[in-house]
């Protein structure tokens, strides 16, 4: 007898069927009350900012979504970006980046998937500049994307600042 269990019957039972929207809040809801689905690399971020220390909420709900981290006194939200999924995955991550910028700003740490996947001390201090310059303004929806070296892809938050050196990174 085997390890694993039986779950065949009850994923084809499941398939197909489409949740509602308030089904898919609720779950948010109870992901961030048990703060779930956590993976390494947020565990490593979150000591990150425990050590500056910067308070923040982890796994919180915005809808049908999870915020891997937000920052309330930036009004920022940090996700952890881990290659790029799926198709369905990938299509989805439009939609979720615009459902997060119409209340918040965001940053997004991309991981590579060859590369160095350790993340920078470096990277809080980034995130406490673009949460005060962002902070400054008065909409929320500005957006950045940085590797986990503190390297800027992309910064809305100062102009002319795309695949540029972060101020942080060059004071190194």
């Amino acid at each position: 007898m085997g390890l694993g269990s039986n779950v065949g019957p009850a994923h084809a039972a499941r398939r197909g069927q489409i949740d509602s929207d308030a089904v898919k809040a609720q779950r948010a809801q109870t992901r961030y009350q048990k703060v779930l689905h956590v993976g390494p690399h947020e565990q490593a971020f979150a000591s990150l900012l425990h050590q500056a220390p910067v308070a923040f909420l982890q796994q919180f709900p915005i809808g049908p979504y999870n915020l891997d981290f937000l920052l309330p006194a930036y009004n920022l939200a940090v996700e952890i970006v881990t290659g790029g999924g799926n198709r369905r995955i990938a299509s989805n991550k439009e939609v979720r980046r615009l459902v997060v910028l119409a209340d918040h700003h965001l940053i997004e740490v991309r991981l590579p998937t060859n590369g160095v996947r350790r993340l920078s001390p470096f990277l809080v201090g980034y995130v406490m500049q673009f949460g005060e310059a962002a902070r400054s303004r008065a909409r929320a929806g500005i957006f950045a994307a940085i590797y986990p070296d503190g390297r800027v892809i992309h910064d809305r938050s100062r102009p002319n600042c795309t695949r540029a050196a972060s101020p942080i990174v060059a004071e190194r």
